[in-house]
């Protein structure tokens, strides 16, 4: 079975996506303007990632969707608002956050009380890995 989960984040401007292998490592990434439909930039901005990885859709156990457009990504498994997306994922890649400001550029503050940006694109990895981990 694979434990291979996609992100993609249907924002306003920009489609972003992320592939996890099943250790939580990143594969790939892709990025492309969004437009008008929101369900097209899921697709196309899917296929994109998938075409970096050298993969199919059959090679993925999981998509979660965040973002303005989370609801218009039809094959989604999950989705996530933006402020849980961006709470789960700064807590899964830096374990050490205690406050999390959501001010668009998805800012967080760090062990040492230093503001750091967090790539949208991540965040809503960790339920996903949650999930297989409990299917594994």
């Amino acid at each position: 079975m694979s434990h291979l989960t996609v992100g993609i984040d249907v924002g306003s401007t920009y489609t972003k996506a992320a592939l996890l292998g099943g250790d939580g490592t990143l594969v790939a990434t892709a990025m492309i303007s969004t437009g008008f439909r929101l369900d097209a930039a899921a697709e196309q901005v899917y296929g994109t990632l998938l075409r970096h990885a050298g993969l199919s859709a059959g090679d993925v156990a999981y998509v979660v969707s965040t973002g303005a457009g989370r609801y218009q990504v039809p094959f989604r498994d999950l989705h996530a608002t933006d402020l849980t997306a961006q709470g789960r994922g700064t807590r899964h890649f830096f374990p050490l956050t205690r406050t999390v400001l959501d001010a668009y550029a998805n800012l967080y503050l760090d062990d040492r009380d230093r503001f750091a940006a967090l790539p949208p694109t991540l965040v809503a990895l960790e339920e996903a890995q949650r999930v297989l981990s409990r299917v594994a």
